[in-house]
């Protein structure tokens, strides 16, 4: 699971990275964008409860720091990958 959470990070540094240089965010990945970041975020969050339940604190810790990107992201991000923006 943290290999796909971190390949969706790297394809929305790609994507940003495009973006910032003057193309255009394609269409479905708009759309889909604050979706797939919530499930960034919520998904190491369920993983981390479930290894601090099995007494396994440090896979807890390792998962829910994947959590951390995606509410900064949500919170602060930029507007494509955050509900309610552009």
């Amino acid at each position: 699971m943290r290999a796909a959470v971190g390949f969706f990070w790297l394809v929305a540094i790609a994507v940003e990275v495009y973006r910032r240089l003057g193309g255009p965010v394609p269409g479905p990945l708009a759309v889909a964008a604050p979706w797939l970041v919530l499930a960034a975020t919520v998904l190491p969050a369920v993983e981390a409860v479930r290894g601090f339940r099995s007494g396994d604190a440090v896979e807890g810790v390792k998962s829910v720091l994947w959590a951390v990107p995606g509410a900064i992201t949500l919170a602060w991000g930029p507007g494509w990958l955050r509900f309610g923006g552009p």
